[in-house]
């Protein structure tokens, strides 16, 4: 009986591990297919061919081949082992049923393959035939190769471009985002080289870096990478240069178009100009007068700001001297000033003023919309020039007259406006009216603003309740030091009439007196409202009504005095 078992080894295509397998579970089955072997021809099931190449997203058709002509159905199983190639991911997973037909030699199995948009060149996975216990009952039997190889083909060439072929960026931006796109993904990530090249734009100064390293992602189409724009305070024009996309090392990896990309930089710094004073005051002895103009910023070029005069009171050529000017704002400059003729006619006159404007001229071509150089206020300013002759300042008017209980505004007006603040003192003095008690005694401190032409010094009269007399006081003028062109002028002395607001009513003390024809006499009293710091006269007449004078009484007109 051993000997059988060995026999039966050595004839079959059983495998080792097969034959201890039905050497101890299937006796029976052995004895039968050992009996079909001697009677009949075994049925051998084998690949035909066993290696299998498909590009991915196609279906993998496997051929499987009977050696035997079948009166009745065989199925078999074929069951998927992965090597590169795994799934669900790459192919559709196992096992397969094959079934070969009666009459039929050859059958087949599909396996369908995934397309997963990653590029990732040739993957691999094995098909095993597996043949169940009760086909081998039947004379069925694994043959060689049992295994077949099937190649998953995904070898294309992925294409790394540009996103885009030109890119705009204001300077303000800080830095610039650029997309690399490939046409398809790998399983590993791999590097893109990008370098940059000069053209109006300056490396180092207007952007940062020349070669830029960038990681396409493992799986992913798109990669981006960042340039760095400095934004350096400075008008320019609109500058470029240009990136390239190196070649690829990486297999399967290359380049196309856009390829190459111009980044366009526009400026964020707009200029104004403007007179750096809305107002130059200069004294006609002075000869000249500096002004200037000035730029909120810097450019990157030369460029012309054309300034001309327009006549006020002044008139050119004899108070001053000024032709049409080109101010030049050369590269890098904020600030130009220029000198302004100023003519002594010593003639005594009001101040006089000029006007000068300014018009901004020959700027490089800038593209509409770009940031560029404009005029800002102050873009007129005014010389104004201050006679040298002396100021006077004076009282006006001289004479003042105001009722008790009010004040009085004592004014100092000047000959001509001054070119800083003037100060006069004005002090107030007694002549009839007590200090405090008629008038408020103070010293004023007047401050003239320059350019005006007056002040005023306000004292308060008093009301005392009392019947006087006009009282007066006087204020003088006087200019303090530190002001050696303002002089007292005429008249510096000020006089002030305090007149009385309060009114005496004088009346009888009754209105009816009666007396007998007998008294002979009688006695009639005046009083008056209130009191005065004065005497005065009050005149009384009669007048006949029923009685006559002298024939009934007798009265002679008389004065009487309070």
């Amino acid at each position: 009986m051993l000997g059988f078992w060995c026999s039966l080894y050595q004839e079959s295509t059983f495998t080792h591990f097969e034959f201890i397998l039905y050497k101890y579970t299937y006796i029976h089955t052995i004895l039968h297919v050992f009996y079909s072997k001697v009677l009949f021809v075994a049925a051998i099931v084998f690949f035909d061919p066993d290696f299998y190449t498909v590009k991915e997203g196609l279906p993998a058709e496997l051929f499987l081949r009977i050696n035997a002509t079948l009166d009745k159905n065989v199925t078999v199983t074929v069951e998927d082992k992965p090597n590169s190639a795994i799934t669900p991911e790459d192919y559709e997973r196992g096992p397969k049923t094959a079934v070969f037909t009666v009459g039929n030699e050859m059958t087949s199995v599909v396996f369908e393959t995934v397309s997963d948009n990653i590029i990732e060149g040739v993957e691999s996975f094995n098909a095993n035939i597996i043949v169940s216990p009760q086909m081998m009952a039947m004379g069925v039997f694994p043959g060689v190769p049992d295994t077949a190889v099937v190649l998953i083909d995904d070898s294309e060439n992925v294409t790394v471009t540009f996103e885009r072929s030109s890119y705009t960026i204001t300077e303000d931006s800080v830095s610039l985002e650029v997309g690399i796109r490939a046409t398809g993904a790998l399983k590993d990530s791999y590097p893109l080289v990008v370098t940059a090249t000069m053209g109006t734009a300056v490396e180092g100064k207007d952007w940062d870096g020349l070669v830029f390293m960038v990681t396409m992602p493992a799986n992913e189409r798109e990669a981006t990478f960042s340039i760095n724009i400095t934004d350096d305070f400075i008008l320019e024009l609109r500058e470029n240069f240009t990136i390239e996309l190196n070649e690829p090392t990486t297999a399967n990896v290359q380049r196309g178009d856009p390829y190459e990309a111009i980044i366009t930089i526009i400026d964020d710094d707009p200029i104004t100009v403007s007179w750096e004073d809305v107002l130059y005051i200069v004294d006609e002895a002075d000869g000249t007068v500096e002004v200037a103009l000035t730029a909120s910023g810097i450019a990157d070029f030369d460029y012309n700001v054309t300034v001309e005069s327009m006549d006020v009171e002044a008139v050119n050529f004899e108070d001053y001297n000024f032709n049409t000017a080109s101010v030049v704002f050369k590269k890098g400059s904020a600030r130009q000033a220029l000198n302004i003729i100023i003519l002594e006619d010593n003639i005594d006159e009001l101040n006089e003023t000029f006007t000068l404007t300014e018009t901004i001229t020959n700027v490089p071509d800038i593209v509409a919309g770009d940031p560029t150089i404009t005029t800002a206020f102050p873009d007129v300013t005014t010389v104004l020039i201050i006679d040298n002759e002396d100021i006077t300042a004076r009282f006006n008017p001289e004479n003042y007259t105001e009722t008790e209980g009010s004040s009085v505004n004592l004014t100092v007006v000047l000959d001509k406006p001054p070119a800083k603040d003037v100060t006069v003192i004005i002090t107030t003095m007694e002549i009839t009216a007590t200090p405090n008690s008629d008038y408020e005694s103070k010293t004023c401190v007047v401050i003239i603003p320059a350019e005006m032409l007056s002040g005023v010094c306000i004292v308060d009269l008093f009301d005392d309740s009392t019947i006087e007399d006009p009282e007066h006081f006087k204020a003088t003028l006087t200019i303090p030091g530190g002001q050696p062109d303002v002089i007292p002028g005429d008249p510096d002395v000020a006089f002030v009439t305090i007149v009385d607001n309060e009114t005496i009513l004088v009346r009888w003390e009754q209105d009816m007196y009666m007396l007998s024809e007998a008294d002979e006499s009688i006695n009639v009293t005046l009083i008056s409202s209130k009191p005065a710091s004065f005497s005065y006269d009050v005149t009384v007449t009669a007048m006949d009504v029923t009685a006559t004078d002298p024939e009934d009484y007798h009265f002679d007109e008389i004065m009487v005095t309070f």
